[in-house]
């Protein structure tokens, strides 16, 4: 599955990277281009990571841990968010962002 993580880096396959879900026990990869999201939990998962694509600026909104110009820190990646009862809203300036839900072990 890790190996998958890159596709819509290819410029053939950006167009389609909403239609792109990995999923398996545990994970549940997405993949946004740039624009204003809206995502939902899903089933059975707990924790949100976010990576914009080449350093783009994110913004997180309505989750834990949320990400503003208040407090933006760059970083690769932005882990072990949560989601609060409703769905989380988010943005990237340029490029893509990869979501990934996932729960723990049982």
């Amino acid at each position: 599955m890790l190996s998958n993580i890159f596709l819509p880096s290819d410029p053939d396959l950006a167009p389609f990277m909403r239609c792109f879900k990995l999923r398996d026990k545990q994970n549940l990869v997405e993949f946004f281009p740039a624009g204003q999201h809206q995502i939902e939990q899903a089933t059975d998962m707990v924790y949100i990571s976010f990576m914009a694509a080449n350093g783009a600026h994110l913004s997180i909104q309505d989750a834990k841990y949320e990400l503003t110009e208040r407090n933006y820190f760059q970083k690769k990646i932005y882990s072990s968010n949560e989601f609060k009862g409703k769905p989380i809203c988010f943005s990237v300036a340029s490029g893509y962002v990869v979501v990934i839900q996932t729960k723990d072990r049982t």
